[in-house]
């Protein structure tokens, strides 16, 4: 009725001025910034959890490979290759278990949580074989975690107008569908001389572009997604910061790849 304030009875001393007790409000306010935070801090920390888990677990598979198979580079890509697509398979099955296990108790979601990242590093250790340089995946992880930030960024500030972003994404979706379709069925039988080729390539590279802006506009969704449940409900349960750490961490993961085969390509170009 007063907005919670408490009114402390009247003093003589007072003048019989009515005096607000603003303490327990001003407690209440503390203790949701504290609860706030908390839960960035959770969520964030799963994520950084995540991100040491996949890469330990890359760096020993691709240096287990690497060191027994270093003079038979053949059953080195064919054991990657391997790797890759039955990690790829897992990692499937397992995203889909993140999501039904997300309401539910006990510790099957924290279990979830650990085998997916252990599973999407044995799928991003075959990526080393396509890397002659630690300095070159340095730099892929580094433009990842700046592009990653800045689009949190956009998603914390968005607020209510994540309508339009939606609208952007669906617009991106299509036109990626149109350039897919126009580039497999009809580029092919259209460009046939080396000059109409090049234009093919152009096709080619707006789409890798395109593709990159998608998963940007898909971290700014879930942080926004994040900011307003944390502003709604207060206390996240472990599960659900588990499930947020794992979308973004998936979008981390997916912006690495694709960032990772576009400056592959770019070098492959250059030489």
């Amino acid at each position: 009725m007063f907005g919670g304030k408490q009114f402390k009875p009247l003093d003589d001393n007072q003048n019989g001025e009515v005096v607000i007790d603003t303490t327990s409000e001003e407690n209440s306010v503390s203790k949701e910034k504290k609860s706030l935070n908390l839960t960035y801090f959770k969520v964030f920390g799963f994520f950084g959890l995540a991100l040491l888990i996949t890469a330990v677990t890359a760096f020993v598979v691709s240096s287990i490979l690497y060191n027994v198979l270093l003079n038979d580079v053949e059953t080195y890509a064919l054991a990657s290759m391997i790797i890759s697509i039955t990690s790829a398979f897992l990692v499937v099955i397992l995203s889909f278990g993140v999501n039904l296990a997300v309401f539910k108790k006990g510790h099957t979601m924290t279990v979830l949580f650990v085998a997916y990242s252990i599973v999407m590093g044995c799928l991003l250790s075959g990526l080393a074989f396509y890397v002659n340089s630690p300095y070159t995946l340095a730099f892929i992880f580094l433009a990842t975690a700046l592009v990653f930030l800045i689009m949190c960024g956009v998603g914390a500030l968005l607020g209510n107008k994540v309508k339009l972003v939606y609208m952007i994404l669906g617009v991106l979706l299509i036109g990626s569908i149109f350039i897919v379709i126009l580039n497999l069925c009809i580029m092919p039988f259209l460009f046939v001389n080396e000059s109409l080729w090049s234009t093919y390539s152009i096709f080619y590279w707006i789409l890798e572009f395109v593709f990159i802006a998608i998963l940007c506009i898909y971290i700014a969704i879930d942080m926004n997604r994040l900011k307003r449940l944390v502003q709604n409900n207060i206390n996240v349960p472990h599960n659900l910061a588990l499930y947020f750490a794992t979308s973004l961490y998936t979008d981390f993961i997916a912006l690495f790849v694709r960032i990772f085969y576009l400056i592959i390509r770019l070098k492959a170009n250059d030489n």
